[in-house]
């Protein structure tokens, strides 16, 4: 698993890598088995924003999101992906 972690602009504590870092990592144990990461969180003038991107073969897996703190911010990020990974897999075993 290789994914790239950037903070602009936001004070990254251990407590905020950390949890970040977690979420990525059950993110990519339910992804495509070759898929890599990117995640983006900023400060910004609407709060904090936040971009993860997930590359893989079989496609690729995106959320923006804009929340008034990281932990609500990382939890939406998180909650997209799992939905478009949870879609992802019911094409992929679907019988035809």
């Amino acid at each position: 698993m290789i994914y790239e972690l950037i903070f602009k602009g936001l004070k990254s504590t251990k407590n905020i890598e950390e949890g970040v870092r977690r979420r990525i990592h059950n993110l990519l144990e339910s992804a495509p088995s070759d898929a890599s990461a990117s995640a983006e969180l900023k400060k910004s003038h609407k709060g904090y924003e936040g971009l993860i991107e997930i590359f893989s073969s079989q496609g690729k897996f995106v959320a923006k999101a804009v929340g008034s703190n990281v932990n609500d911010l990382i939890h939406s990020l998180s909650h997209d992906l799992h939905k478009q990974i949870k879609e992802w897999r019911g094409y992929r075993f679907q019988t035809q």
